[in-house]
């Protein structure tokens, strides 16, 4: 059914409550040592609420221009929870590795979408009544429930993953933020 359990949103938001632990006792590699002592849990906090925030815009705009469903709320509670877990700027890097993964997956659908959009059309220009034949193909279509659809792919899984691949290179990413993307925001603001 393509539905992210609660049971997996529940035990992730029950390991980001570790998260919180660890930066209260060994610090966070986000917040400089000697910072106040709230900004590492406000900068886990802040990347529940901005993942979650970034989602549902995306999914209201997505439905908005396609008149249709275009995110679940499985995903919105699952970044809330992965964003508690990688922080505000660790939020940054799970996007970036969920819709990278999320593309690499993406191409072979759509080139497979485009075969079969050209069959169709091909069907459709060798029947004998094509508006007959676009019309049953039409209903074919509308008839699929979005689980089933084979031009559907769900987020969910990209987001555990780019979580996932964040919270295993942490500390090789933090390295590169600091060495490469601090000094070219610098440089630019």
């Amino acid at each position: 059914n393509r539905i992210i359990p609660d049971q997996l949103v529940l035990l992730t938001g029950i390991f980001s409550i570790l998260g919180f632990l660890a930066d209260g006792f060994e610090g966070s590699l986000w917040v400089p040592a000697g910072g106040a002592w709230y900004l590492a849990p406000l900068n886990r906090v802040l990347g529940g609420i901005i993942g979650a925030a970034l989602l549902f815009g995306i999914a209201f705009l997505g439905s908005w221009i396609s008149g249709q469903e275009s995110m679940g709320f499985g995903d919105i509670k699952l970044i809330f929870v992965c964003g508690l877990l990688s922080g505000g700027f660790g939020l940054i890097f799970v996007f970036f590795f969920a819709f990278v993964a999320g593309g690499i997956f993406a191409v072979p659908l759509f080139i497979r979408k485009q075969k079969r959009i050209r069959a169709e059309d091909k069907l459709i220009l060798t029947s004998e009544d094509p508006e007959k034949t676009r019309r049953q193909i039409e209903e074919q279509k509308a008839g699929i429930h979005f689980a089933d659809d084979p031009d559907y792919i769900a987020f969910g899984p990209f987001l555990a993953i780019g979580t996932a691949v964040f919270l295993i290179f942490e500390t090789p990413v933090y390295q590169y933020f600091q060495s490469s993307i601090l000094p070219t925001l610098g440089f630019i603001f």
